[in-house]
């Protein structure tokens, strides 16, 4: 069956009581988190679904925003996000572009004082990914964040590049201390084939 498309919150008294039920049999199960994470998920299809210039009301970007603020949260937000970039829809409107880059940027932003390389990564993905059409031409969510004081230094594409690097040489069961040609060879390959991605951005 599909889901109903408009789904009520679960009320706070249900949630205390399946809380303290669940607290025996499954007590690592925190449901007022699955609820938090139900909520971003929500938000977040709401890019893709959503026809309306006006994506986000005001009270659900306030909202989007504050999770952003917890490092989980906004992994959620943005893997999921990545996850749909196949349905193709990318042409957005000028009104979900401004939303996008205030979101995009919040996050850049916290990320910046938390480290969070992970977060940033997704940020670029997304970035290359959302567009409007201005004239004929395509305006990516990029050009609005590209001037991110955090973006423009060269300690943050350093430690980008070379976590996508180290994460696709794990990914291939591939040690960085390879001594033989063959091992150099793919370790090279490998490198420069998540180098040329980014390569445009940091110019």
């Amino acid at each position: 069956d599909n889901p109903p498309t408009n789904q009520q919150e679960i009320p706070f008294e249900v949630i205390s009581e399946l809380k303290s039920h669940l607290k025996d049999v499954a007590p690592d199960f925190d449901i007022v988190l699955e609820e938090k994470k139900s909520k971003i998920r929500k938000l977040s299809l709401k890019v893709f679904t959503s026809n309306s210039d006006f994506v986000f009301s005001p009270e659900e970007k306030t909202q989007l925003l504050d999770y952003c603020k917890d490092q989980t949260s906004r992994k959620i937000f943005l893997s999921t996000l990545n996850k749909q970039r196949t349905s193709g829809r990318y042409a957005r409107s000028a009104r979900l572009m401004k939303d996008l880059t205030d979101i995009v940027n919040t996050i850049l932003a916290l990320s910046e004082t938390e480290k969070d390389y992970d977060s940033a990564k997704f940020c670029i993905i997304l970035s290359q990914t959302f567009y409007i059409e201005e004239k004929g031409n395509k305006k990516y969510l990029f050009d609005a964040i590209m001037s991110n004081k955090w973006m423009t230094s060269k300690e943050f594409w350093y430690e980008v590049i070379e976590r996508v690097i180290q994460k696709e040489l794990e990914r291939n069961k591939i040690t960085n201390e390879a001594s033989d040609e063959e091992g150099k060879k793919r370790i090279s390959n490998i490198a420069f084939s998540q180098v040329l991605p980014y390569s445009n951005n940091m110019l």
